[in-house]
């Protein structure tokens, strides 16, 4: 911990707080880290994104229709009723 708050200029009690998982850092601490890390922030935040992804699409429930005064919920495909002949 000492040897990264040194090459990033943050304080030991910021690193301390940010390995505790500090919801929202700000730009200039991430981008301290990264190059300290010599890690691409851009790749980093991309991998962060598609990890959110993964989970929210892991734990969310099919969603139920809408009430939209009998049309249809802008997520179902529009089908017309079949017809028997």
């Amino acid at each position: 911990m000492k040897r990264l708050a040194k090459l990033t200029g943050l304080s030991q009690a910021m690193i301390s707080i940010l390995e505790s998982s500090q919801p929202n850092p700000k730009l200039d601490t991430l981008l301290r880290l990264a190059r300290s890390l010599e890690l691409d922030l851009g790749s980093v935040i991309q991998q962060a994104m598609a990890n959110v992804a993964k989970s929210t699409a892991a734990n969310e429930k099919p969603a139920k229709p809408r009430k939209t005064g009998g049309r249809s919920s802008p997520r179902e495909p529009v089908v017309p009723p079949s017809r028997s002949q």
